[in-house]
């Protein structure tokens, strides 16, 4: 998508969201090449390796959204942002790929908002906060 776009799926009482599925190797569940403002809310996204990928995207609010990256012979990323943005707000994602355990150490990351290369390790003495 190279414009902005709300994307608002329905929660019903229950609960539910309506979710998308990947069909086959779909790589990105939704890709912003461009644009001004993107909401994906009220969702789940299922088997894509990439949930988001942001090239250019100046502002971009994920909420209620529910990422389950493939089970097998993928990496997966929820959010990939690539290039400088505004604005990435992130409220109530659930990551259902990476176990807790894998963020207890420092991860290597290339980015020029992050000169050190390694992002900070979780707490184990606070991992209750997270589901």
């Amino acid at each position: 998508m190279q414009h902005g776009v709300v994307v608002i799926g329905d929660t019903l009482t229950d609960g539910t969201r309506p979710v998308l599925r990947a069909a086959g190797i779909a790589p990105t569940a939704f890709e912003f090449d461009g644009g001004v403002h993107g909401e994906l809310r009220n969702l789940v996204l299922e088997g894509f390796p990439t949930g988001v990928a942001l090239y250019g995207l100046q502002n971009l609010t994920v909420s209620n959204v529910d990422y389950q990256g493939p089970t097998t012979g993928y990496s997966a990323v929820g959010v990939d942002a690539e290039g400088a943005m505004d604005t990435l707000r992130v409220v109530d994602l659930v990551l259902a790929s990476a176990p807790l355990e894998d963020f207890y150490s420092p991860l290597p990351i290339s980015h020029t908002t992050v000169p050190s290369g390694m992002t900070p390790a979780l707490n184990p003495a606070v991992h209750w906060a997270w589901r």
